[in-house]
């Protein structure tokens, strides 16, 4: 079961539904993001690159996780 499965009706009804394939970006650091997300299933990944290229992970978001523009639940 997820959190969605104990949300209210009139809750459900106002949420965006959106499907992300695998290696797929969320939001851009540059991007204003007006929503919290909640990660119903899978892994997202914050992460920086370096001037070389290279990934630094910041934040691995699991199932479960809230996550919105500066921050997670």
């Amino acid at each position: 079961m997820h959190l969605i499965d104990f949300m209210n009706e009139d809750i459900k009804k106002k949420l965006i539904k959106k499907t992300y394939k695998k290696k797929e970006t969320i939001l851009f650091a540059e991007q204003e993001n007006e929503y919290v997300i909640l990660m119903i299933d899978g892994i997202a990944e914050a992460f920086i690159l370096n001037v070389k290229g290279n990934i630094s992970t910041i934040h691995l978001y699991r199932s479960g996780s809230f996550f919105w523009r500066n921050g997670t639940i």
